[in-house]
């Protein structure tokens, strides 16, 4: 089930976030860096394991 929340990203607790990123995995916006900050270095080695991703080719780790 998708359940939309509005509020501080990186405070909620959830399994799964889609967020922005660029081709070279870099965040967008404001919120999808704080969602990195927040997640810290084992959710950025592991977006960096996966390479530069193809436009429209969102991934799945």
């Amino acid at each position: 089930m998708i359940r939309v929340v509005v509020g501080v990203l990186h405070e909620q607790g959830a399994e799964c976030v889609l967020r922005p990123i660029r081709a070279d995995l870099v965040p967008v916006s404001a919120t999808s860096r704080d969602l990195d900050l927040a997640a810290g270095e084992r959710m950025q080695d592991r977006l960096e394991q996966m390479g530069l991703l193809p436009v429209g080719g969102g991934g799945r780790w």
